[in-house]
């Protein structure tokens, strides 16, 4: 792990580079949780437009799309997670 940067540190700050792979639109709202699945060929995400989208999974930028979507909660959805056996 990189070190943190004290309060009146010389040293370089520990920071993250994040790549951009993949844009999904599928959400109306702010995303608030997402999880891949055992299998890694699906990942769910969460919003506050009170959904969860299943994506399909491609290794190629463009070919993702959205499974199924849930749209029933009343309240936006904090959390997304697997079984990660798959019993459930």
């Amino acid at each position: 792990m990189g070190r943190k940067q004290a309060f009146g540190s010389t040293d370089p700050a520990n920071v993250e580079n994040w790549v951009l792979h993949q844009r999904l639109s599928g959400h109306t709202a702010d995303v608030t949780d997402l999880a891949w699945c055992p299998f890694q060929d699906m990942l769910a995400t969460c919003s506050i437009d009170n959904s969860v989208n299943i994506w399909g999974v491609s290794l190629q930028p463009g070919l993702w799309q959205i499974l199924t979507s849930l749209r029933a909660h009343t309240g936006y959805v904090k959390g997304v997670t697997w079984d990660p056996v798959g019993k459930f």
